[in-house]
């Protein structure tokens, strides 16, 4: 029988008989105390888990526990599932739990173009969802990691399936999920691709998105180390004010201890019913991390969550163990040690789930304030003898100066058009869409843009031209290069080391008010990591202090992570100091209400009135270049909304909300003259187009529309006034258009 069993199968095509395996099972029905699912691990040689005995306890274990194998192979005598415990780092593999099919079809366009080799293994682990697994040798665990975020990049699938010690689904066991309904579906293999011999690193013509880590991360230390380290943490979290669950081992992490967050620091809507998602914790070989379960925080690590611990504590926090000065020989022999002594050290290990081990004394004299260094002291202001300014505007209200904005999308929403046509309204004096004042009556000043995406005179020159832009006021900074020297290399413009050369060239020319970058972390540097808060706010910060030195507005161009689901305010590519260092934040949306129609809409802004966003659109237009007529985008203002950027990205994900904004806009439009309509034709007319009675309901309540009974019959209108009159009008049905005064 079990000769035929897929997970026979699956396990030979990816394993040796004496691997030492890592099969864990994960509860579908209990939980632990402080959540997540009950985890067990267990290590068995596959010549074991392949008998018809290993296979019939698998499929015992299958009808109320998933069942899972590890991708690495584990010393003998391993207990935890640590990459300390690694024999053999044997596979490299990815995991789509999205557009599965499109990332099939990706998977094997890479192989047919000779990018990666085929898979040994692809799955069907659930539907629509795959595992691609290729069996390596000469693979270390940093480099297996390394190569597995860069494939995870590549195709876009799961960032969570990336660690050596991870563990997937087994061919031939059922997804025992609630969601899915009996019979429950079972992990299929749909193609493998047998090999005599395993793939080396040289088989993967991909270059490496990311460096290998170093190896000595994944040795494992004492366990005094590792409790010294969760005291460290402790008081970090308390010293920064951050609440937690109580110490806890992390089931299924193979050794670690986690404190589960009250709040995920980058967004409260993280949660698992009552929990938070997000974690931090303290592996068995001493190393911090942080982890929040969903794709959006995918990007965040120790090194933000550190961050954002020093930044609300206020100061530099320890995180590193001292070590025990040497003792002193004893002048005279030690007495023997009495029974209580022995037993007062012998308590070293961790104690029960949802309790805390026993805080070591020397820790808590370590996480004292440090004394100051003898040569450094503190520079103070007193508010005295700041002399107050108002906050100026380039755009009011929309993009301040002396200050960052940002300006944020997904790719073909007009984000560019919008920086290009701030621009060019700077360069020629005009006055902005909305009705708001060129800021310098109407005199023309200079704007600088730092361009990395497309070709100047294909793409900047033109829709500056259709814009009307003055193109001597407008200069792009293409490189920088040694001063008196024609022919020395030039490189790309970087804040992080060029930022002197910016600030002189406003000083020199003070007509300078606007600099624009698209997009912003093109121009970062190549020591500054996009994904890490810390490195941004190194860079950012002087940029920022350089605006408001100089007076400048600076407008940056970012991209939306692939999240969906999330608030306006977390949608913003790489680290959370992008968004957090601005004074203000806009996005580029779709317009749900108006195919082809796009939104302007703030995302934060704390240095003025509170204001709307603006309607656009993109239409085409032709400019004589060369003697032919050239299509070119022209971007055409529209109308001010009140909507906010994260109802709206919301309806974009959310069915039920894309149906209340089309009920809200069909009501708006219908009832813009303010008169009354009976309410029996006003839901019928409503079903007409699709819109039930109920989410017309929910619309309405939303707008805030007066009902009124009038002769036994119900009647709606816009929000007028109460002392207007109701006009009634019968234009939704066939009786025409009689209109009467109530």
């Amino acid at each position: 029988m079990s000769a035929l069993h897929p997970a026979v199968q699956y396990l030979t095509a990816l394993f040796e008989p004496e691997d030492v395996l890592c099969l864990t099972f994960i509860s579908g029905t209990k939980t632990y105390s402080h959540g997540g699912a009950v985890t067990e691990n267990k290590f068995v040689p596959m010549a074991n888990v392949i008998t018809e005995a290993g296979i019939k306890r698998l499929t015992q274990r299958n009808a109320e526990d998933h069942v899972y194998v590890s991708m690495a192979t584990f010393k003998p005598e391993s207990k935890n599932r640590t990459k300390a415990n690694i024999a053999k780092a044997a596979h490299v593999f990815i995991e789509a739990d999205e557009n599965g099919e499109a990332v099939l079809a990706a998977v094997r366009t890479s192989v047919a173009a000779g990018e990666v080799p085929a898979p040994t293994i692809i799955l069907e682990s659930s539907p629509g969802k795959f595992q691609f697994i290729w069996n390596v040798d000469g693979f270390d665990v940093p480099l297996q990691e390394a190569m597995n975020k860069t494939l995870q990049q590549r195709f876009g699938t799961d960032p969570q399936s990336v660690d050596a010690a991870r563990v997937l689904r087994i061919a031939g066991f059922k997804n025992i999920k609630a969601k899915y309904a009996d019979p429950k579906p079972i992990a299929t293999v749909i193609e493998h691709n047998k090999s005599f011999m395993p793939l080396e690193p040289g088989d993967f013509t991909i270059p490496l998105a990311v460096e290998p880590d170093d190896p000595s991360k994944y040795v494992a230390v004492d366990d005094e180390i590792v409790k010294q380290k969760i005291e460290l943490l402790r008081a970090a979290m308390e010293a920064a004010a951050v609440g937690h669950a109580p110490l806890e081992p992390w089931a299924g992490s193979g050794g670690a201890f986690k404190f589960v967050l009250n709040v995920c620091p980058w967004s409260d809507t993280h949660t698992n019913g009552n929990l938070s998602d997000a974690m931090a914790f303290v592996q068995p070989n001493g190393a911090y991390g942080f982890k929040c379960l969903h794709a959006h925080c995918a990007d965040k690590e120790w090194e933000n969550f550190r961050a954002y611990l020093e930044k609300l504590a206020g100061r530099k926090l320890q995180f590193a163990v001292k070590p025990p000065k040497p003792t002193p020989p004893p002048a005279t022999p030690p007495k023997p040690p009495t029974p209580k002594s022995l037993g007062a050290a012998s308590t070293t290990s961790f104690t029960e789930s949802g309790t805390s081990p026993t805080p070591p004394k020397a820790v808590k004299a370590a996480t004292s304030s440090a004394p100051v260094n003898g040569d450094m002291k503190l520079n103070l202001v007193p508010l005295s003898s700041v002399e107050p300014e108002i906050q100026e505007w380039l755009w009011e209200n929309r993009i301040p100066k002396s200050a960052l904005t940002n300006l944020s999308g997904d790719a073909d929403k007009g984000k560019s058009l919008v920086l290009y046509d701030i621009l060019s309204r700077i360069s020629n004096g005009a006055d902005f869409p909305d009705g708001a004042k060129n800021p310098y009556d109407g005199q023309p000043k200079k704007a600088l843009l730092m361009f990395a995406e497309g070709s100047l005179k294909t793409t900047v020159v033109p829709r500056m031209m259709v814009m009307g832009a003055n193109m001597d006021n407008i200069n792009v900074i293409k490189s920088v290069s040694r001063k008196g020297e024609q022919d020395s290399a030039k490189r790309q413009f970087y804040l992080e080391t060029d930022l002197k050369l910016l600030r002189e060239e406003l000083k020199h020319n003070p007509d300078i008010v606007a600099i624009g970058f698209d997009p912003m972390t093109n121009y970062l540097g190549d020591n500054c990591n996009m994904n890490k808060s810390q490195d941004v706010r190194r860079v950012l910060t002087p940029l920022c202090e350089l605006a408001e030195e100089c007076g400048v507005a600076v407008i940056a161009i970012l991209h939306f992570n692939k999240a969906t689901g999330m608030n306006a305010m977390n949608r913003a590519g790489g680290a959370a100091a992008l968004v957090e260092l601005p004074r203000a934040a806009w996005c580029c949306v779709e317009d749900p209400d108006n195919k082809g129609g796009f939104l302007l809409l703030r995302i934060k802004g704390n240095l003025g009135k509170r204001i709307g966003g603006l309607s656009y659109r993109i239409d085409e237009t032709f400019l004589p270049i060369r003697g032919k007529q050239s299509s070119q985008p022209q971007l055409v203002w529209g109308t001010a909304t009140e909507r906010t950027a994260d109802v709206v990205l919301g309806m974009q994900n959310d069915p039920e909300l894309k149906s209340m904004g089309k009920a809200r806009a069909w009501l708006e439009e219908t009832f813009k003259d303010g008169k009354a309509r009976k309410s029996t034709a006003v839901y019928a007319a409503a079903l007409a187009v699709g819109i039930t009675e109920d989410c017309l309901k929910k619309a309405r309540a939303g707008l805030r529309m007066p009902s009124k009974k009038i002769e036994w019959q119900w009647y709606m209108r816009g929000p007028q006034g109460e002392s207007q009159p109701w006009v009634i009008v019968d234009d939704l049905t066939p009786t025409g258009d009689s209109d009467s005064d109530v």
